[in-house]
């Protein structure tokens, strides 16, 4: 399992050979996410994950990051290839970041 900055990121989705998971509940991900990312809420999806297909290369966010490390370590020992954001979504501000203006009072 490897980790992975931010300023990173964007780099491995320009290549599109990585997938992006959000593992956040799906407010969440409504409010923001990575352009292209997949939504599979963890706590509640965790088996979906190991459905995944073991070929392919991902890389699993959180809100800090807690969630896709813990996520990521227990997958690489099944074999994934995966990565995890460093600190989340919280600190990627990288040009694939979307943002729904107007939930929860925003603007």
């Amino acid at each position: 399992m490897e980790a992975i900055y931010s300023k990173d990121l964007d780099a491995l989705i320009d290549e599109r050979r990585t997938l992006i998971i959000d593992l956040r509940s799906p407010e969440e991900y409504q409010e923001e996410h990575i352009q292209g990312a997949y939504n599979i809420p963890y706590e509640t999806s965790k088996e979906r994950l190991f459905r995944l297909n073991k070929g392919k290369n991902y890389v699993l966010y959180c809100e800090r990051g807690l969630t896709s490390f813990r996520a990521a370590r227990e997958m690489s020992g099944y074999g994934y290839q995966v990565k995890s954001l460093i600190n989340g979504i919280r600190m990627y501000k990288g040009k694939y970041l979307i943002r729904n203006y107007g939930r929860r009072g925003d603007f």
